[in-house]
């Protein structure tokens, strides 16, 4: 009777432990956030997107961003249309709103890249738990297939970091990678130039974007992004309008993909260009003057231009006029730009000047100093038609020097490439410093073409008979410069021995100093 009691009061006992943690267990699974996160490698910095949720409502969270708080360039958070930025204290990135929340989205950028002369390396933190909270995570960080990854807390492969687990209260995991300069094609925005035009009924925004790359494989596309409000106008380099065929445009949701295929593309390291958007939408009372394009943008200048005037909300920080009648506002900088909707509109109340059709000719004058800066002279062709006869001959004889100059300055460049090969091989140095300084001047050979080419436009038909003989000339050096590479590859790699590199050098040298010598008497040739 005694062993029944025992057993039936421990099968109570064990029937109510059960019960407990069964409690336990679903009041430990209702206290669990849940984190979502996306990231990647984008234009030169690291963008991470999360969108956390509580298991019941709070005013602020925080974030472990381990001790990279000084890399971090941008934090914001979104709660039902509110956004606030992010404050960094040691570790933590606290978001703080004035009500109350269970969703919140986060956005990131981190300054996560360096680069040595052979080697782009990659660093950051991905927060992975609010502190005081247990959350389960799914997502991923794409870095790029020509990475190797490290990661502690995620799993990575082909360069993608993904993540399926339960982390621990502010939990937060860091991501090293590196890859070889040579794998990688990357490009960045250093600076938006946005000239903003008023006129009746319409908004034309003008934006030249400062493009450099910074891997040594070919940038052959730019991705933009623009609400589908407004609408694409034209895409333009520094010497032409790019054909149809080169962009194209993809609807989403309420955004346009514009993809753009550069002509031509940025070819290595620290090589620069310039692409100018111009779009345009219904004016009704406000502007975007703030909106971002998808690449992160910190440096920018923006000017709102009327043929007449206009008052501002928030005011101009500067106010200058071109021509008889336009008025230009310089507006001060909001932040940082990345996505539309980021900042709030700028208010505008536009009062148009009555003119007569002299509009179109200041809209010149306005691109052309967004675009050039400092040009030296702005004169109107109608207004002062003598002065700029005198101005447009000086200019050509400046552009006729500059092109001798450059000339000149590329055959030294060649010849003392050529100089320098021959001592490094005689102190014994390694293909890797070859290789090196032999893609150093391949970006030198297009920084020197693509300036040429630029001056050599504004000469005419002198210009144009230039153009096509320095062509086959660069043709020639890119040639020659690449098999030198090549050869370099080859005999770093044990394919070819040491004579046949040497007899293989020794004529693609040569060969260098003799194109080097024709570039010189073009140069002495041209009948500029």
């Amino acid at each position: 009777m005694r062993v029944e009691r025992l057993a039936i009061l421990l099968l109570v006992v064990l029937m109510l432990a059960r019960t407990a943690s069964a409690q336990e267990a679903s009041q430990s699974t209702a206290e669990l956030a849940h984190m979502s996160i996306q990231g990647r490698i984008e234009y030169g910095y690291a963008l991470l997107f999360a969108s956390v949720k509580f298991p019941r409502p709070v005013n602020s969270f925080s974030l472990n961003i381990s001790d990279f708080g000084d890399r971090i360039l941008l934090a914001f958070a979104r709660v039902d249309g509110q956004q606030v930025s992010g404050r960094v204290s040691g570790e933590l990135l606290t978001f703080e709103f004035t009500r109350e929340f269970t969703e919140a989205n986060v956005t990131l950028v981190i300054s996560a890249l360096s680069a040595n002369a052979t080697t782009l390396s990659v660093a950051l933190p991905v927060p992975l738990a609010p502190l005081g909270v247990i959350t389960n995570v799914t997502g991923s960080f794409t870095i790029g297939t020509a990475f190797t990854v490290e990661t502690i807390l995620g799993s990575s492969s082909q360069g993608v970091v993904k993540y399926n687990l339960t982390a621990v209260p502010s939990a937060c995991d860091v991501v090293r990678a590196w890859a070889p300069l040579s794998s990688v094609q990357m490009v960045r925005v250093t600076f938006l130039n946005r000239t903003i035009l008023l006129s009746p009924g319409k908004v034309e925004y003008v934006d030249s974007l400062h493009l450099v790359s910074e891997g040594e494989m070919p940038t052959t596309s730019l991705r933009l992004t623009l609400p589908s409000a407004f609408t694409l106008d034209a895409v333009e380099a520094s010497l032409f309008k790019y054909p149809s065929r080169y962009i194209s445009q993809y609807s989403a949701k309420n955004e346009t993909l514009i993809v753009i295929s550069l002509l031509p593309a940025l070819q290595g390291a620290g090589q620069r260009s310039i692409i100018t958007l111009r779009y345009s939408s219904p004016l009704n009372g406000t502007v975007d003057a703030y909106m971002g394009l998808g690449p992160f943008i910190q440096n920018y200048t923006v000017r709102v231009c009327i043929e007449g005037t206009a008052t501002l909300s928030p005011s101009a920080s500067r106010v200058e006029k071109v021509g008889s009648s336009m008025q230009c506002y310089s507006l001060p900088p909001a932040g940082p730009l990345l996505q539309p909707g980021m900042y709030s509109p700028v208010r505008v109340t536009p009062s148009f000047a009555q003119t007569s059709g002299g509009f179109l000719p200041l809209i010149g004058v306005v691109i052309t100093v967004a675009v050039v800066g400092a040009a030296g002279y702005l004169v109107l062709r109608k207004e002062r038609p003598k002065e700029q006869a005198v101005l447009e001959k000086a200019a050509e004889e400046g552009s006729a020097e500059k092109v001798r100059k450059l000339i000149e300055d590329w055959r030294s460049d060649i010849i003392t490439l050529v100089k320098q090969l021959r001592e490094y091989r005689a102190r014994g140095a390694g293909t890797t410093k070859m290789i090196s300084l032999l893609n150093s001047h391949m970006r030198r050979d297009s920084a020197f073409s693509s300036e040429l080419r630029a001056f050599l436009t504004t000469l005419g038909q002198r210009g144009e008979k230039a153009l096509g003989t320095l062509a086959t000339i660069e043709s020639e050096i890119n040639s020659c410069v690449e098999s030198l590479l090549e050869v370099e590859r080859l005999y770093r790699r044990g394919r070819i021995t040491k004579h046949e590199y040497k007899q293989k050098v020794d004529e693609l040298e040569e060969k260098l100093l003799r194109l080097a010598e024709s570039l010189g008497r073009v140069y002495r040739q041209l009948p500029l």
